[in-house]
């Protein structure tokens, strides 16, 4: 399921971090737009691979 806060949810940021699991990141907005992501350390090895190799 798709995770989108508003970033002043991160005043309670370890409930916050909970959600973020393997291939469900947390999306944060900042006055009602995108601004950040929070992905697992795993996806993230696997997008810098991807990214580094072009592929």
């Amino acid at each position: 399921m798709l995770q989108i806060l508003p970033v002043s949810e991160l005043r309670n940021y370890n409930k916050v971090l909970d959600k973020v699991k393997k291939d469900n990141p947390v999306f944060l907005t900042k006055n009602g737009y995108g601004k950040f992501a929070l992905i697992d350390i795993g996806d993230y090895d696997k997008f810098r691979v991807i990214s580094i190799s072009g592929h």
